[in-house]
């Protein structure tokens, strides 16, 4: 019998908007559970209508894995402290982020008995998975802790972040979500469910002394299971709590190189040789093996490269080491002042310039000089001018200065023949301004706490500015990543796209639908502008381009940015994970009460396109004979 909270929940009716304003909508209701027992009521209160229910982060994703057919349930207030963290940590967790009533000690008693001890400096945690990554990242600075790798960006939750798979900070360490030791999760019927690995650190009989611990909650101990419900796009059910494993606070230097010729940094990538060893390590020279400018031989930590789209041509590095650099220098801060903060304000002003660029000496001879010219000079004329004013209009007429700049971008890129020679000096400022941003984020030299550096504050910017996202996934020991990137560079050129593609790289993950699939992965991001609330992108044509170069160069898309997936596609670069996968979700869906029937709580219309579902037929029955075969090696322990 599961443990639901006695009263139903209330849901609201509102407009749900992502991070890019790239798909707005109103979902039937929203729940917002405070408790795990409320949690389990959305789930339950939602079947019994017989309608789907789907769990939402910050709302991160550009791409629809987050989109829920019926009912969404907004994790926010799912952000509390469960335990201390254990060992003890350097410094004391603030009281008030402890969920009322939870055992404070739970760690300690259930770490498994002659376990493999942690790794030094490690400890672990558990805490809600609704937690915004920042707030977590503030509890464990308090704590004298820290993650140990995360994305660019901690306006996520944890559990959104690791549900799509996103990307790692660390040179050779796998992504965040590859430090989760237990997962709890709600899943079809309200079950619950305790996923442990195998062989860990947690174990025990102590599991019912967790907060609100629900008797009639599955125990599983498989390598297999753990890997399967953190990264599917929540297809599995909701992620209400992890034990994650995280370490001793530590410094962060950080060094950028601005304005490289990309054409020379790529030769020097493709020099760089990366050496997949025996035991699964990777051995990685030439830039990517370069000690710590501080002379103490720390190596390399983190590497990325950032090539500005608009002409091809310029190029950032960025690295990073440990250091033991004593207070902050140029961390991420969205000051008054900061490019982030004019994003966000009024871009009224900006019809005043566009009125003075229209009396530019040069522009003001030319349009004298072809006013004179019969036929042709007045036609030139009245269609500059007409731009102009309709320049003048977006200035006045957009929300923020963010969307103003994606509609003028929009606007020169589809200049007429009459307009393109007057206006060729706004184009040019529209593509130096790509520049202009990419250096923003390149200070020459940084340093602090681990989160002041590796966090970049990407919220700042939220509904400010809207962008098309993309990123795929590549083996970082071949080549074709970097062709793939040529053939990008061409038609961003090509179609007069300003942005950029940044190559971060980092190490596999163990989990069968993370796109980190090679043991030295590089992920190529592609950005650039795209206007809020509208369904067209007016790069189409290099969206298609891109979409289908990554197809050809075996490019892996990622969950949660802009991408073209099918289940056919799906199945290709998956293969028996994907197998594996599926068979784990048959069972969430049937196997917790036998039933004949599954029930397709979490399924939505991306999860169905995408092929995030079991096979037809008796999954369950063809997985077990194959579990039992060893092909899988799970097993479901007895009710506590």
């Amino acid at each position: 019998m599961s443990c639901a909270a006695r009263d139903p929940l209330d849901s609201l009716v509102q407009v749900v908007k992502d991070y890019t304003l790239t798909h707005p909508y109103s979902p039937r209701g929203v729940f917002q559970p405070r408790t795990l027992r409320e949690l389990v009521k959305c789930v339950q209160q939602a079947e019994a209508e017989k309608r789907g229910v789907k769990a939402q982060g910050s709302g991160y994703s550009l791409s629809n894995a987050a989109v829920a057919d019926d009912y969404l349930i907004c994790t926010d207030k799912l952000n509390k402290w469960l335990s201390r963290p254990f060992p003890a940590s350097p410094k004391s967790v603030d009281s008030d982020r402890f969920r009322d009533g939870c055992n404070q000690d739970w760690l300690q008693f259930l770490t498994r008995p002659g376990a493999k001890p942690l790794p030094d400096d490690s400890f672990l945690i558990h805490v809600e998975a609704g937690i915004k990554i920042k707030h977590l990242l503030a509890d464990l600075d308090a704590a004298g802790l820290a993650l140990p790798t995360m994305g660019a960006g901690g306006g996520q939750s944890l559990a959104g972040a690791m549900s799509t798979g996103t990307h790692g900070s660390d040179f050779l360490l796998p992504p965040l979500f590859d430090n989760i030791r237990a997962v709890h999760l709600v899943g079809p019927g309200g079950q619950e469910w305790w996923i442990e690995p195998g062989v860990g650190p947690i174990g025990g009989a102590g599991l019912n002394s967790l907060p609100y611990w629900c008797p009639d909650t599955k125990v599983v101990r498989s390598d297999e299971w753990l890997h399967a419900p953190v990264v599917c796009a929540g297809r599995c059910g909701v992620i209400y709590s992890v034990v994650l494993q995280v370490t001793r606070q530590f410094r962060l230097r950080d060094r950028s190189e601005k304005n490289l010729d990309w054409k020379e940094v790529r030769k020097k990538l493709k020099a760089s040789e990366v050496k997949v060893m025996r035991d699964g390590t990777v051995e990685a020279g030439g830039l990517f093996r370069q000690n710590s400018p501080e002379g103490d031989g720390q190596p390399q930590r983190f590497f990325q490269v950032t090539v500005d789209l608009a002409e091809g041509e310029k190029c950032w590095i960025t690295r990073r080491w440990l250091t033991n650099k004593s207070g902050s220098e140029n961390t991420s801060k969205a000051t008054p002042g900061s490019f982030d903060a004019i994003l966000c304000q009024s871009p009224k002003p900006f019809a005043a310039a566009i009125a003075a660029l229209q009396l530019a000496p040069e522009l003001v001879a030319a349009k004298v000089g072809l006013s004179l010219t019969p036929f042709v000079g007045p036609v030139w004329v009245t269609a500059i001018d007409a731009l102009f004013v309709e320049l003048a209009v977006y200035a006045l007429d957009s929300p923020t200065t963010g969307d103003f700049l994606a509609r003028v971008i929009e606007r020169c890129s589809r200049l007429t023949d009459a307009q393109v020679g007057a206006a060729g000096l706004l184009r040019d400022l529209v593509m130096g301004l790509s520049s202009t941003i990419i250096d923003q984020e390149h200070d020459a030299d940084r340093w602090g706490k681990s989160h002041e550096i590796v966090d970049g504050h990407p919220d700042k910017r939220r509904g400010c500015i809207s962008v098309h996202s993309a990123e795929f996934f590549f083996d970082a020991s071949a080549d074709d990543y970097l062709q793939f990137l040529d053939k990008v560079l061409e038609s961003s050129k090509e179609n007069h796209v300003p942005g950029y593609a940044s190559l971060r790289y980092m190490g596999r993950s163990r989990h069968l639908m993370a796109m980190q699939r090679h043991p030295l992965t590089v992920s190529i991001e592609i950005a650039f502008p795209r206007r809020a609330n509208s369904d067209e992108d007016f790069f189409q044509p290099f969206v298609d381009r891109i979409h289908l170069l990554a197809k050809q160069w075996g490019g892996i898309p990622h969950w949660g940015q802009r991408h073209v997936l099918s289940s056919g596609y799906v199945e290709s670069l998956y293969q028996m994970d994907m197998v594996a996968w599926r068979y784990v979700l048959a069972e969430l869906e049937q196997g917790y009460a036998r039933q004949a029937e599954p029930r397709k709580t979490f399924s939505t219309v991306f999860s169905r396109k995408v092929g995030l579902e079991p096979l037809e037929g008796n999954p369950v029955a063809t997985g077990r004979r194959q579990r039992d075969l060893g092909a899988f090696g799970a097993s479901l322990t007895p009710l506590l």
